[in-house]
């Protein structure tokens, strides 16, 4: 499908979707009006969505995301002691932020601002804003030192 028809298809069908969004090849976003991107996004090829539809629970990005191929969301998954019943949260990817390739993160994650995820991390916790994170499970290895007017 060409790009501006493809990219037409997810703007409509999205929850929210900001300005200069691209949408590569191959991505997979089930439920998509529980998924919200802001502007300047780049969604790279391979990159699964998959919010709680029974639950509500949403996949938001924010501004200046990029998202490496076969990166994964998923805000929903079984309680490890009853399996039928589901359990999630919302995912919430902050301001400039790089997720690497090969990402996945899991249900009731925030990853704050000016973040890098590591290629091959699981993010199973939350990760606070100016951290580099990676591994499996992804943990900070790195804090960013931010300038005044970084994007």
């Amino acid at each position: 499908m060409p790009p501006f028809i493809r990219n037409f298809g997810f703007k409509i069908t999205l929850g929210s979707c900001g300005k200069n969004v691209f949408f590569d090849y191959n991505i997979y976003i089930k439920y998509p009006w529980l998924v919200r991107i802001g502007n300047n996004v780049a969604i790279n090829r391979g990159a699964q969505f998959f919010p709680a539809y029974h639950s509500n629970h949403c996949i938001i990005l924010g501004d200046d995301v990029y998202l490496a191929p076969n990166v994964c969301f998923y805000a929903s998954g079984h309680d490890i002691n009853r399996l039928s019943q589901l359990v999630g949260g919302d995912i919430v990817i902050g301001n400039h932020v790089w997720i690497g390739a090969n990402v996945i993160v899991l249900p009731s994650v925030s990853v704050g601002e000016n973040c890098v995820i590591g290629a091959g991390s699981v993010v199973a916790t939350s990760i606070p804003p100016n951290s580099v994170a990676a591994g499996n499970p992804a943990r900070i290895i790195k804090t960013k030192e931010v300038s005044a007017g970084f994007c």
